[in-house]
């Protein structure tokens, strides 16, 4: 009984330790380069939601989306962000929208001219 305690603890420890040790990869390696592509679909909030990532964030993109299941047309609006700014974004959006629809991904490589914020 003990050695299947001294194994159970090894196994807990080892994958505690690969857990943290991504952790720590990911923030000290990858966490500054990293940023987020949030793609985001409100029926009637588009342009407060609009307006806060030009003003408080950034540049954004619109696109018209097409809902497939029923034809519907919306727009879609794509920002890149920090980490930080995705917090500071969605907490906008969700007190803004709650029923937005929103994706999210990882960035880990952008090529882009920044133009002049006005």
């Amino acid at each position: 009984i003990k050695n299947d305690a001294i194994k159970i603890r090894t196994v807990i420890l080892s994958l505690l330790g690969t857990y943290f040790n991504g952790i720590i990869l990911d923030y000290f390696i990858f966490g500054q380069t990293i940023k987020k592509r949030v793609c985001i679909v409100s029926q009637h909030h588009m342009e407060p939601i609009r307006d806060f990532i030009i003003h408080e964030i950034g540049g954004a993109t619109l696109y018209e989306a097409i809902g497939a299941y029923n034809y519907e047309k919306h727009t879609e609006i794509i920002a890149i962000v920090t980490k930080h700014e995705y917090r500071k974004l969605m907490d906008f959006v969700m007190k803004e929208d709650p029923k937005a629809f929103v994706t999210v991904y990882n960035v880990n490589e952008i090529h882009y001219q920044p133009k002049p914020k006005f």
